[in-house]
Order: C-alpha cells, then sequence, then structure tokens
C-alpha cells in the first residue's frame, strides 16, 4: 500500500494535454527578455517573421487531423533552434503528437 501512494506524486501525465502554454502564457504573459530567452528574438520580431512568411508555411488540413496554426509551427521551429530540446520536450510543451515534431526535424534537415 506503501507503495502505491507514493506514486501519486506522479501524476503529471495524467492531465489532459493542451496549449496553454503556448497560447495564454507565452503570447500573453511573456515579457521581451523571456523571448529573447527562449526563442533569441522579441515577440514583436517573430509576429513580424509570422506575417512574412505565413504565405508560404500555411498547411491545408490532410485527412484526419488538421494543420497546425502557423504561428505554432513557426515557433515550434523556432525553440528547436534555439534550444537544446528534445521532440518529446517540445511536442509537450506544445501539446502536439510526436509527428509532428518529428515533421520538425525534417523540415530543418536534422
Amino acid at each position: 500500500m506503501g507503495t502505491i501512494l507514493s506514486l501519486q506524486d506522479y501524476h503529471l501525465w495524467a492531465h489532459r494535454v493542451s496549449q496553454d502554454w503556448w497560447l495564454h502564457i507565452v503570447q500573453h504573459t511573456c515579457n521581451d527578455k523571456q523571448w529573447l530567452d527562449g526563442f533569441f528574438m522579441t515577440q514583436a520580431t517573430f509576429w513580424d517573421l509570422l506575417q512574412q512568411l505565413q504565405p508560404h508555411l500555411e498547411w491545408q488540413d490532410a485527412g484526419m487531423c488538421l494543420a497546425l496554426p502557423t504561428d505554432t509551427w513557426l515557433a515550434l521551429v523556432m525553440l528547436k533552434l534555439a534550444m537544446l530540446i528534445s521532440l518529446q520536450c517540445l511536442g509537450h510543451l506544445f501539446s502536439v503528437e510526436e509527428n509532428i515534431t518529428a515533421s520538425i526535424d525534417a523540415f530543418l534537415g536534422m
């Protein structure tokens, strides 16, 4: 019984996934220093880059899964380039499946 109770500390993976980290925390509460630390650019630079690249990055929905929003795709790519981060961690931060994060490595030629 003591072993079962000690496992209660490890409940993180039991939570439903969401994109709260990207959609709400990063976009609305991070300041420019935090953006620079994480993405090596300010939030204004990110949105300017997105505006310039969006016509070239927009994907169409394919089959059963919906395409990622372009800002999420760009954020995934920029964070992967800016940090030494595993695909699993990247997928967890953005709540996307492993095949999406693997496609980022393929896109970057990694």
